[in-house]
């Protein structure tokens, strides 16, 4: 007995859902393929974090080989344990990708060049560096990571601030026009991600369409809310950290006032949103970050170090690779050595002005707050 013919209609129906179900298999399977070989997870308090433990191969920009590495609290250093140890002193170094210093090994980096001034200097003191800068962070990423982190569970003695250039260029995309924006949001949970097929298919179109994929793939980025919002974070975190009597040393990212050559519709930066930041804008609100930070700690003088990188930077042409961003060799040089001179010469680490969270928060019973230095 010949079985019935299938009309065109469930024929296409039976086709159509087949194929549903393959995208839909392909899809989850890419999307668990992303999620194993990422080097992010969504922390459910401080949203997009780099996993802890993790090794990658690695070239740096101007192609050496090295292990980037992170340890058991995703930062970029040695592993954190336990209570500090008599004479062990603890920075936290905390910011975007120039501070992440991800195509670099970690003594290259500025947080690396830092610990390195530090330990030369401070003689019978032993000085580790954290580095919890995380590509696409901004100013509410790292005041989440030192609120409910950093000072509370880690023992810091000084915080390290590099802020500016996430917080101005992503800062109008309407989706994050708030302080707490990019908290969890920008790599959303794995279920609610945009399509991994399209992901994958973006990523390996020819280069003549960079262009195109380039500004569809910043959507994955994590943006910042705006200077007001970098302001008012910072001011928050100084708080906190005064809280904690632990001074806090700020730094506007450096940038180049000649990098960005006008190229027709190409110039300067794109916003998240598609609308352009152009030259003469990036580099005044550039400068912007840099005033209201030195206005910031002049306010709060005795538990703030404001260090003015951007005007150490305008001077040497090497400081920053091909992006006119990141840092170069020369470049973290320069950051990590202006950092550490600060430190050094404000005492900020030294004897009994280490208190560094190893006395743990004031209470509303004992004594006034102090700051993590005397004046």
């Amino acid at each position: 007995m010949r079985a019935p013919r299938l009309s065109l209609r469930k024929k296409i129906a039976f086709g159509a859902g087949t194929a549903l179900l393959g995208l839909g298999i392909l899809e989850i399977s890419l999307r668990g393929l992303f999620e194993f070989r990422s080097v992010r997870y969504i922390h459910p308090f401080l949203g997009v974090s780099h996993k802890p433990h993790l090794e990658r191969a690695k070239r740096t920009y101007d192609g050496r080989p090295f292990t980037w590495a992170t340890n058991n609290y995703g930062a970029r250093g040695p592993d954190i344990v336990g209570p500090k140890e008599p004479g062990e002193i603890r920075v936290f170094t905390i910011g975007g990708s120039t501070t992440e210093d991800a195509l670099l090994p970690g003594e290259e980096t500025w947080s690396g060049v830092l610990s390195r001034d530090l330990n030369a200097n401070l003689r019978g003191r032993r000085v580790h560096v954290y580095n919890f800068g995380i590509g696409g962070g901004s100013s509410s990423r790292t005041l989440m990571t030192t609120a409910l982190l950093i000072l509370p569970r880690l023992q810091p003695d000084c915080i390290v601030v590099y802020h500016g250039n996430n917080d101005i260029t992503y800062g109008s995309f309407a989706d994050y026009d708030h302080p707490l924006g990019d908290i969890g949001r920008g790599e959303p949970y794995i279920f609610f991600r945009r399509s991994a097929i399209l992901r994958f298919f973006l990523g390996h179109l020819p280069s003549r369409h960079a262009a195109f994929r380039s500004d569809v793939e910043m959507i994955e980025q994590v943006p910042a809310a705006g200077i007001d919002d970098l302001l008012s974070n910072t001011r928050s975190l100084v708080g906190a950290c005064m809280a904690h009597r632990v001074p806090v040393v700020l730094g506007p990212e450096a940038f180049h006032a000649g990098a960005y050559p006008v190229r027709g519709d190409r110039q300067g930066f794109y916003l998240m949103n598609g609308k352009k930041l152009g030259r003469e804008s990036y580099v005044e609100n550039m400068r912007l970050v840099a005033r209201r930070f030195e206005a910031l700690a002049a306010e709060f003088d005795d538990a703030v170090t404001f260090v003015d990188i951007q005007s150490l930077c305008q001077g040497p042409e090497n400081f920053q690779d091909g992006d006119y961003i990141h840092l170069t060799r020369e470049g973290t040089r320069i950051v990590g050595t202006a950092f550490a001179k600060a430190i050094l010469e404000r005492g900020i680490l030294e004897g009994d002005r280490v208190t560094g969270g190893a006395t743990g928060p004031c209470s509303a019973s004992g004594p006034p707050c102090a700051a993590g230095r005397s004046g």
